[in-house]
């Protein structure tokens, strides 16, 4: 046997539905003290109301399982001047994405492909 699951076992590993499990520990993967995105939903606010949140997003991820599409994704890209350096030099900035934590918690699928990549076949 190869060292990889057959097409179907791959299909079924990344399409079957999304845990409760999953996405808890999605939630517990989100770094604190970071910017909110667009929707102003913090990493904070994702892990002290987790217990509410976790069927409504479960329903989210369903949704988007059988529909095959996501929500609109967001992102904004914001520049921050590096310390003590001269401001009227553009190449002293930094750019910054800020992404809308339902786009993050997305991530389980490449935490399913990471799985997948990893698997000895018997």
């Amino acid at each position: 046997m190869g060292r990889y699951p057959q097409l179907q076992d791959q299909t079924r590993i990344l399409t079957k539905e999304i845990t409760e499990e999953e996405i808890d520990s999605e939630i517990s993967r989100l770094k604190t003290n970071k910017a909110p995105g667009s929707d102003g939903y913090s990493s904070e606010f994702y892990k002290l109301l987790r217990k509410p949140l976790i069927p409504l997003l479960k329903n989210m991820f369903s949704w988007v399982l059988k529909e095959g599409e996501t929500p609109r994704r967001e992102a904004f890209i914001v520049v921050i001047p590096k310390g003590g350096k001269d401001q009227l030099d553009c190449a002293n900035y930094r750019p910054v994405t800020i992404l809308n934590l339902n786009g993050q918690l997305n991530q389980i699928s490449d935490t399913r492909a990471a799985l997948l990549s990893s698997y000895e076949a018997c």
